[in-house]
């Protein structure tokens, strides 16, 4: 599970950054109005109230998980390195327990606003807690949605490609021409 969790918060970037470009419009960015956003702290505190209600989700989908208990951060044992984690030597590894869990379970609330705009603060709350909560779901979701989608628009940039240009005339077969012999 730790392992899983690893990989959720390493990939929800490239998802973000994935989405944006799959998503994005042909149209040329505001930047003024992007920028103006980022000045609000209307922005931000909407932001950080997603963002801990997704750590909220994922903190209690932890304790659904492992029935009440909690695993607290620590170093990651040699035996357990062995069975989950073969990217790293164990003795450079910390399993981040339920603090992980709120890391991705604010990813997913944050990135799951590229799908969802919120109607009201509740709502806001309400999509930030299940998105936590339903993390690595979801963003294996999001990664199957945004493959999807690559898939789509390659195959309909290949299709207009292979529309917009003329096909070409078939080439002229060679003629073959008998080897003229002179009788003396």
């Amino acid at each position: 599970m730790r392992n899983a969790a690893a990989i959720a918060i390493g990939s929800s970037p490239v998802l973000t950054f994935g989405a944006l470009q799959l998503l994005g419009s042909t149209q040329s960015p505001q930047w003024n109005a992007i920028s103006d956003d980022f000045l609000s702290l209307r922005f931000w505190f909407t932001l950080a109230v997603l963002v801990m209600s997704g750590a909220f989700g994922g903190i209690a989908y932890e304790l659904l998980l492992r029935g009440g208990a909690i695993e607290l951060p620590h170093r990651v044992h040699k035996y357990e390195a062995a069975r989950a984690y073969k990217h790293a030597p164990a003795e450079t590894l910390i399993a981040l327990g339920i603090v992980g869990r709120a890391m991705v379970g604010a990813a997913a609330a944050a990135t799951i606003l590229l799908v969802v705009a919120p109607s009201s603060a509740h709502s806001a709350v309400a999509l930030g807690v299940t998105a936590g909560a339903a993390a690595p779901a979801l963003i294996r979701l999001m990664r199957k949605q945004l493959l999807f989608a690559a898939d789509a628009m390659s195959r309909m940039q290949r299709e207009s490609r292979s529309n917009s240009e003329p096909t070409p005339a078939p080439a002229p077969r060679p003629t073959v021409v008998a080897p003229v012999t002179h009788a003396a």
